[in-house]
C-alpha cells in the first residue's frame, strides 16, 4: 500500500537552513515535532492548515471613557445636542441616540487628532473627511452590555450582533458617505449624557468598518412594519456589526 502522503515544496529557508529556536533547535510550524517539507500525512497537511487559517473573529478597539478626557467628551456631547437637536429630519433618533453618536464620533476625531466639532458648513453626508479624502460616518449603538458577537435573549437562542441602518440613508445620494465606522456604546443604568464622574461604564467600542456599497449589496433589507428579533421595525437594513472589510 501506498502511503498516502504529500510532500511539501521549501519556500523562503535562507541558504537552505532551517530557522532555528532559541533553544538552538529547529523551529517547526502549527506544533509538529519535525520538518512539515518530509513526507507529510494528509491528515497532518489539514491540522497544519487549520491551525493557521482558522479564522477568528476580529477584536474591537475598547476605548474607556470614565476618565477627566472621557467625562469632558460625554459633557461636550451632551451641550452639543441641547444646542443642535434633529426635531425635523425623517425617522431621526431620539435625543439620547443622537447623544450616543455625537460621543461616539468625538472620541473618534479626538483619537484621529481633530477638532472634536465640525464647522457649522460642513457637509450633512458624512461625518469625517479623512487626510485620504475617503469620507466616513461613524454608526454608534447604546446599550447596558458590552459588545459582544452574540447575544442571547431569554430563549437561549444565540443571535449576531447587528447595526440597522435607516434605508434612505443607503439609497439617498445625498448622504454620500464612503465608508460607516461601527460602534457600540456601553452605558450605565442612568444613560443620560453627560453621567457623572462617579459612573464607570461609559465605555467606546470600536468594531469594525465597511464600505456604503457593501452594505448596499449586502445588507438584509426589512420593509416597515416587518417583524424582527425585536419587534415591528422601520425599514432597515440589518448588518453585522463586526463585519471587517
Amino acid at each position: 500500500m501506498k502511503n498516502d502522503s504529500v510532500k511539501l515544496v521549501r519556500r523562503g529557508a535562507p541558504n537552505g537552513k532551517v530557522p532555528l529556536s532559541k533553544s538552538g533547535g529547529e523551529k517547526y510550524p502549527c506544533g509538529f515535532k519535525s520538518h512539515p517539507l518530509r513526507q507529510m500525512s494528509n491528515f497532518e497537511l489539514f491540522k497544519c492548515r487549520e491551525i493557521m487559517y482558522k479564522y477568528h473573529h476580529p477584536k474591537p478597539i475598547i476605548i474607556k471613557l470614565n476618565d477627566e478626557l472621557g467625562f469632558r467628551l460625554r459633557q461636550n456631547a451632551a451641550e452639543y445636542i441641547t444646542k443642535n437637536q434633529n426635531i425635523t429630519g425623517a425617522e431621526r433618533g431620539s435625543k439620547e441616540e443622537q447623544g450616543f453618536g455625537a460621543l461616539a464620533e468625538m472620541v473618534v476625531r479626538n483619537k484621529l487628532g481633530m477638532p472634536e466639532i465640525n464647522p457649522e458648513n460642513h457637509p450633512l453626508g458624512y461625518d469625517i473627511l479623512l487626510p485620504s479624502r475617503v469620507k466616513l460616518d461613524v454608526k454608534c449603538r447604546g446599550g447596558a452590555l458590552p459588545f459582544k458577537e452574540e447575544y442571547e435573549s431569554n430563549d437561549g437562542i444565540a443571535r449576531e450582533a447587528k447595526h440597522n441602518f435607516f434605508a434612505r440613508q443607503i439609497y439617498d445620494k445625498q448622504l454620500n458617505t464612503d465608508i460607516y465606522l461601527m460602534t457600540h456604546l456601553e452605558t450605565p443604568k442612568n444613560r443620560e449624557l453627560p453621567g457623572t464622574t462617579r459612573q464607570r461604564k461609559w465605555i467606546l467600542y470600536i468594531c469594525g468598518w465597511t464600505s456604503k456599497e457593501r452594505v448596499a449589496r449586502e445588507g438584509v433589507y426589512l420593509p416597515r412594519g416587518s417583524l424582527t428579533e425585536q419587534g415591528k421595525n422601520l425599514v432597515y437594513l440589518s448588518w453585522p456589526r463586526n463585519r471587517i472589510l
